[in-house]
């Protein structure tokens, strides 16, 4: 995982810490502690603010970290967001050049059977729908040679052939499974038997023992010349939930197993190519997790006014302006606390506990210094413990975000509309405070569940959200929903 922090120059680490200090020194309130003071109307006021909403769908830009699970499978009967398609790309490599099937010594025989593993990590969704999963050569050089690029949730390479295909079964995939004659065993793992094609023959009889002529396995500029890549796709007549897979997982791997000879001795035996993550001296693999969503002729896809909806990364978010906040920020005000609360508002039982909320919920705000639809951090609630400041291209964003302060996760609740609710809080004092304190643009806020956090006006690394990718989506209310609307909540003195 990649973090953003850099080091920060010391006079004027000094000097905005002096202001930063002076704008929230009132502030010293943590998520559940009870140091806010009592609301008496008098001194102390509580002010419930009106937020306006409106939809937004985006997050294609979403790349998957290549030593995370990426997801995989098909959603076919979500009845508020729609159908949804996950496939994974990768190349699996030699562990090691020149690379030899078996050992010194060896004579291949033949080639029995080649499977495509993948690192079972969990499910999302519909566990008990069937997923009919193909696997596919890739053709696309792009890919092939785009080894440390970042290919986006919209990349889908060319293909070719289908090399196999399996139905999976998600229930037994826990299950031990005996492979190599009985003489291994396997669990937690996807496995997928490709037909003995000749493009796996040949890929298999061009090592470096047995064709020097034509070696595919001398280095990795040849093996890449030969190979670009294989793709496992989700067929879009089976699933109603996606599959989570880690390609860096040992048990991710293309396994050849095949008959050789050994010092007069037949027998059986497999190897494996694997998905590089750069280490050592090989080359890292390309990768991508291509995910498509397809919300037309549902709710998700055409919002009433009352209603918003969120779907984890790449999928929707809502835009919020806070009008009333253009006056608030004209009085001098101590803010003790600033919420963003946020209600679930429930479809139906059976498919809200099939399609679960996002884990966590995250707020950022529209950068109109640049020109574009780009965003940056919320000033100073992010991790109180930490120094950051959105406004500076060098210190920008803190090590990892405090969630015990700066909230985002779902609460259960009662309510007198549907019984029981999830709720969604987020802390924003710091930032109101600053708001208040400095006079300073009263910015429109992104809500969102994203899967990883990234600002190119910065820079262009990334830092982990809580969320995986493609996993989770809430039907919430709109800042006009009738009984449970989105709202700014913020308890403060007058001075």
């Amino acid at each position: 995982m990649q973090k953003r922090f850099q080091p920060i120059n010391f006079i004027g680490l000094t000097l905005l810490c002096f202001v930063f200090a002076a704008c929230t020194k009132f502030d010293t309130t943590k998520l559940g502690t009870d140091l806010i003071p009592q609301v008496d109307n008098v001194i102390t006021f509580s002010e419930t603010i009106d937020v306006t909403t409106s939809q937004g769908y985006g997050g294609d830009s979403t790349s998957v970290v290549r030593t995370d699970n990426f997801a995989l499978g098909h959603i076919s009967g979500d009845p508020v967001f729609g159908k949804s398609t996950a496939s994974v790309y990768l190349q699996l490599k030699p562990t090691f050049y020149p690379y030899v099937f078996g050992n010194p010594g060896d004579t291949l025989i033949a080639l029995d059977s080649v499977v495509m593993c993948l690192a079972y990590r969990g499910t999302w969704g519909d566990s008990l729908a069937l997923q009919e999963l193909e696997v596919r050569k890739i053709e696309d050089p792009l890919f092939r040679d785009s080894a440390l690029r970042n290919f986006n949730a919209n990349y889908t390479p060319n293909t070719s052939g289908v090399l196999g295909s399996k139905m999976v079964d998600v229930t037994k995939l826990k299950q031990q499974v005996k492979i190599a004659n009985g003489k291994d065993s396997v669990s937690n793992q996807i496995r997928i038997k490709l037909n003995p094609s000749q493009y796996l023959e040949k890929l298999f009889f061009s090592d470096t023992l047995t064709n020097s002529l034509n070696n595919a396995f001398k280095n990795d500029s040849l093996f890449k010349r030969f190979y670009n890549g294989f793709a496992v796709i989700a067929k879009q007549t089976t699933g109603n939930g996606f599959i989570y897979v880690n390609p860096a997982d040992l048990k991710s791997r293309l396994e050849f197993h095949f008959k050789r000879r050994r010092n007069g001795v037949v027998d059986t035996v497999y190897n494996s190519l694997q998905f590089s993550t750069g280490a050592g001296f090989i080359f890292p693999s390309s990768y991508a997790n291509n995910i498509i969503r397809n919300r037309t002729g549902f709710p998700a896809g055409a919002p009433t006014a009352d209603l918003n909806y969120i779907q984890t990364n790449p999928g929707a978010f809502v835009n919020i302006d806070i009008p009333r906040l253009n006056t608030f920020k004209d009085t001098n005000r101590i803010v003790h606390r600033a919420e963003l609360i946020i209600d679930q508002i429930p479809f139906n039982p059976a498919t809200d506990d099939l399609f679960t909320t996002p884990p966590y919920l995250y707020v950022e705000l529209k950068d109109t210094s640049t020109g574009s639809q780009k965003y940056k951090p919320v000033y100073f609630d992010l991790n109180p413990g930490q120094f950051y400041n959105p406004d500076l291209r060098t210190a920008f964003y803190p090590n990892d975000v405090d969630f015990k302060y700066f909230g985002g996760t779902s609460v259960s609740k009662p309510d007198p509309t549907f019984g029981k609710i999830l709720q969604y809080r987020i802390n924003i004092t710091r930032y109101m405070q600053q708001l208040v304190t400095t006079q300073k643009i009263n910015y429109q806020i992104k809500l969102s569940a994203p899967y990883t956090l990234v600002y190119p006006q910065y820079n262009k690394n990334f830092l982990l959200y809580n969320n995986p990718i493609a996993f989770g989506r809430v039907r919430i209310g709109s800042g006009t929903h009738p009984t449970n609307r989105m709202r700014l909540v913020i308890v403060y003195s007058k001075i």
